[in-house]
């Protein structure tokens, strides 16, 4: 009786000891502080590689597309270089994760890139979310990190994600490919500060995309809303030039010379298409 009590008491302890491990396990990542720490310090802005002098955009009517020229920019090692060394849009912010990543991690690890839906601000249609995925090939565990939201754990941890596809590479990083193209309506977030993003995009006239009749608008919008708000346009509306924001809620979000910048390089995109347009503020 005493020796069966005694397994008992060892059967017992092995279980608990057993579960406090999974827990310590389940709680905790592998290589969870060099990790965050990698990407403690980026964070989610298009907006200073977009004012730059030698970003241009390009209109395409008969195609209704758009394109941001010199967005990207690669060193001479051929990575790709985060404006201030830490500014950058989530494919930008992952990229720089997943070259970290080689000099973190130390075992028989896969690392990928994954298109998401992210249920604050990237749930709507058209647009997507790029974080990475971590799979450890002996537990065969699979881990996510999100750089632009500082995110890192299971499946668990990112609650109402949409997990689209994988891959192993991005072209644009692998061809070092400096633009970025959109269809007309379609936006790009460049700003995103607490529960608001801002996105930036070109817009169609009632439904007419022509030199007479395009929109560069900026976008605000709230976490969680299905649908944003319009706070800078600058373009052709019907032949004739418009610009107009809504002062306070852009002061909300911006400094005033951030403002200046980001209206005066809507002009500078608007010019392009047509030379007779000379604002400035």
């Amino acid at each position: 009786m005493k020796k069966t009590l005694f397994n008992l008491f060892i059967i017992a302890g092995l279980i608990f000891f057993k579960s406090q491990i999974g827990f310590a396990a389940a709680s905790e990542p592998p290589y969870y502080a060099e990790i965050m720490n990698s990407m403690r310090n980026l964070e989610y802005s298009g907006f200073p590689a977009l004012i730059k002098p030698e970003v241009s955009l390009s209109l395409n009517f008969k195609e209704r597309t758009w394109t941001v020229h010199n967005i990207h920019k690669f060193g001479e090692d051929g990575l790709l270089m985060l404006e201030g060394g830490r500014y950058g849009l989530c494919s930008e912010l992952a990229a720089y994760v997943y070259t970290k990543l080689k000099t973190i991690l130390n075992g028989p690890y896969i690392v990928n890139y994954v298109m998401v839906k992210e249920p604050g601000f990237f749930m709507v249609d058209e647009s997507a979310h790029m974080i990475l995925s971590l799979f450890k090939q002996d537990t065969m565990e699979a881990f996510y990190i999100d750089p632009s939201f500082h995110k890192y754990g299971r499946r668990a941890d990112f609650e109402g994600y949409l997990f689209l596809d994988a891959q192993p590479r991005l072209s644009f990083i692998e061809n070092k490919i400096t633009d970025i193209s959109f269809k007309v309506d379609q936006a790009m977030p460049i700003f995103l500060k607490n529960d608001i993003v801002i996105s930036f995009s070109v817009a169609s006239v009632d439904g007419l995309f022509d030199s007479d009749n395009f929109l560069l608008t900026l976008t605000r919008t709230v976490k969680n809303a299905k649908v944003g708000q319009d706070i800078m346009v600058v373009g052709k509306y019907r032949g004739k030039f418009q610009a107009w924001d809504e002062h306070a809620l852009v002061g909300a979000l911006l400094q005033p010379e951030e403002i200046r910048a980001i209206y005066n390089k809507l002009l500078f995109f608007v010019e392009q298409v047509d030379p007779s347009i000379n604002y400035k503020i």
